[in-house]
């Protein structure tokens, strides 16, 4: 997908406008990708699109990936006892883009999760040099006061407002609305 050619069709108006407007906001980042961002909202708004074509914006560079295979192969190198390279990997790329960020089994002891946020964390530290753009179906309250520590802390980080840009999707799911549509169902 295209940036310019992400806005749903089947939308109500002010939902419309809504995208319309992260997409520019969008479109300003991929110019001067300098800093993290968080696409934030309900299934069917339109983030991950975004959040692919941001990627295809700076050229393929950097790693696109959902948390739950992050979280995965994060633990599939603790069990191989090969996270250094993966982890350093993922700490110097030049972007890192993390879709459905929430949706990562997050139960019992999970390195994984541990070491996304080590990730996270050192890529902060970075301030800018090392941009992440994350999409959640979390709203901002979610990541505020999750009850796992290790989502309230990426959460924060990816609300600093000196280092992030939050664009909230506050629209239904446009895919329903379609099919809805398609069915004759109002």
């Amino acid at each position: 997908a295209r940036l310019s050619q992400i806005i749903p069709i089947d939308v109500p108006p002010g939902a419309k406008k809504e995208t319309e407007t992260n997409v520019k906001i969008a479109v300003e980042w991929a110019r001067k990708p300098t800093k993290w961002m968080l696409l934030t909202g309900g299934t069917g708004t339109a983030k991950s699109h975004i959040l692919f074509a941001l990627r295809r914006a700076v050229g393929g560079f950097g790693y696109y990936i959902t948390a739950s295979d992050l979280v995965q192969s994060l633990n599939d190198a603790v069990a191989m006892n090969e996270t250094s390279e993966l982890v350093h990997d993922l700490i110097h790329a030049p972007f890192l883009f993390i879709d459905d960020y929430g949706m990562e089994h997050r139960s019992g002891k999970n390195y994984g999760i541990n070491l996304m946020t080590h990730v996270l964390d050192q890529r902060y530290l970075l301030k800018g040099r090392a941009p992440v753009v994350m999409a959640t179906n979390l709203s901002l309250r979610e990541l505020q006061t999750d009850s796992v520590e290790n989502v309230v802390r990426a959460g924060s980080r990816m609300m600093d407002s000196d280092l992030s840009k939050v664009l909230i999707f506050s629209q239904a799911d446009f895919r329903l609305a379609t099919t809805k549509a398609e069915a004759g169902i109002k």
